[in-house]
């Protein structure tokens, strides 16, 4: 197994799949407050990468209240 990439049956999968499609963020409740959490040895948030990638595109899709730590 890639320890870049998480167990297939890890129930984070589908959660992932989800925010990584366009259509999540245009659907997103721009109101809704967010707390980003992922390490650098985060396989599941690609080591902090994936996570400063949602980041970035929830902010520009407008949410108004987004954190990463």
């Amino acid at each position: 197994m890639n320890p870049d990439y998480p167990n297939r049956d890890n129930p984070v999968i589908p959660v992932l799949y989800e925010c990584n499609r366009e259509k999540w963020y245009k659907n997103i409740d721009k109101e809704l407050p967010m707390l980003l959490i992922a390490g650098d040895k985060d396989p599941v948030g690609a080591k902090g990468r994936g996570v400063k990638r949602i980041f970035k595109k929830l902010r520009l899709s407008g949410a108004k209240d987004v954190s990463m730590f």
